[in-house]
């Protein structure tokens, strides 16, 4: 039986990724993994729990690459320890960046070979 992160359409990658968001630009954000499609960002210290469906306006820099003034929809939104917002947000970016992204993804994945042999 296939795990659901296999049936995903835009494989997960954990590299860092900065992001700006206006509305939670006094909230601290992290994003946990990125792929062509979206990110999973933590949110700490939101006034008011974020509503699934609602759009955001956000810029985001991964990989060398940035994608300025990118709208997202919260596909869902959890709350974690401490005050904080685990948040999927599904990215609303013309075709041609979202194939840049995917590139940029790809070309940045860890190297599986050891750094030293024996």
């Amino acid at each position: 039986m296939a795990r659901p992160e296999d049936a995903r359409r835009h494989p997960r990658h954990n590299l860092p990724v900065y992001v700006e968001a206006p509305a939670w630009e006094h909230a601290p954000i992290e994003a946990k993994d990125v792929s062509a499609g979206g990110l999973y960002i933590t949110v700490r210290g939101l006034p008011a729990a974020p509503q699934s469906g609602a759009r955001v306006g956000l810029s985001f820099q991964v990989a060398g690459e940035a994608f300025h003034n990118c709208s997202a929809r919260i596909a869902w939104a959890q709350p974690t320890r401490g005050g904080t917002w685990g948040i999927g947000l599904e990215i609303d970016i013309p075709d041609e960046d979202r194939r840049r992204l995917a590139r940029k993804l790809d070309e940045f994945q860890p190297d599986p070979r050891p750094l030293w042999h024996a």
